[in-house]
C-alpha cells in the first residue's frame, strides 16, 4: 500500500496543481532529438539545440541559419564546454556551466514548478509549467513528457524573452557533430594557457 501511495504521489500533486522542484523528473531529453526555435526580438533569428544521448553531449547552433556563424558543445561526462567557430578554425575551450549543465537553463531542478495546462507545439504535446527559479524571475515553458522544452517565456528587467521551437525532430544524431574537429587552433580560457592545434 505504502509503495503503491509512493508512486501515485507525483499524479496526484500534479493534479492539485503545485508540484516539488524534482517534477517534472525529466528536465532534459532522454534520447536524440533536435529541436528549432524561433526567439523573440530580432526578426528571423533561430536557435538549435540537438542532443547526444548516448554521450551525454548538446550542440547549440544560432543565427539566421544554425551552425553557419559557429557552435557550442556541451560534454556532460567530461564536465567540458567548447565553442568553435568553422570561419576562424578555432575551438575556444570555455568554464563548464554548472547551474545549467545539458538541461536547458530555464528548467533548474531546484525551482517550483506549477503545472498549468496542456498545449500542443511542434506537433508534439506538452505540459504548461509555471517555473519559480530562486533568486530568479519566473518562466513559463511547456515540457514534453521527455523532457523536450518546446517554448519558454520570461520578462528580465521590463524586456521579453522568449522561444518557441518550430521544428521537432526525434532520431540519431550523428556523433561526429557533437566532438570538436580536428586540426582547429585551440584557446582554453579554462587554463590561459597559450592556443595550440587539436
Amino acid at each position: 500500500m505504502l509503495h503503491a501511495l509512493r508512486a501515485a504521489a507525483p499524479l496526484l500533486l500534479a493534479a492539485c496543481g503545485t508540484v516539488p522542484a524534482a517534477y517534472p523528473l525529466r528536465l532534459a531529453p532522454q534520447q536524440d532529438v533536435a529541436v528549432t526555435y524561433r526567439l523573440s526580438g530580432a526578426q528571423g533569428a533561430l536557435m538549435r539545440r540537438s542532443w547526444l544521448a548516448a554521450e551525454a553531449r548538446l550542440r547549440v547552433e544560432f543565427g539566421p541559419v544554425p551552425g553557419r556563424a559557429g557552435y557550442t558543445i556541451l560534454d556532460g561526462r567530461g564536465k567540458r564546454a567548447f565553442m568553435v567557430s568553422d570561419v576562424a578554425r578555432t575551438v575556444t575551450v570555455l568554464p563548464w556551466p554548472s547551474e545549467a549543465g545539458l538541461q536547458d537553463p530555464a528548467l533548474r531542478a531546484d525551482a517550483r514548478f506549477l503545472r498549468e495546462g496542456q498545449e500542443r507545439i511542434a506537433g508534439a504535446p506538452c505540459i504548461l509549467w509555471r517555473i519559480e527559479p530562486p533568486g530568479a524571475p519566473p518562466v513559463r515553458a511547456c515540457i514534453t513528457a521527455d523532457g523536450v522544452l518546446l517554448r519558454s517565456e520570461t520578462e528580465i528587467e521590463g524586456h521579453r524573452l522568449a522561444r518557441e521551437a518550430i521544428e521537432l525532430r526525434y532520431g540519431p544524431q550523428e556523433p561526429a557533430r557533437f566532438h570538436p574537429p580536428e586540426g582547429y587552433a585551440v584557446i582554453d580560457l579554462t587554463t590561459g594557457l597559450p592556443a595550440h592545434r587539436l
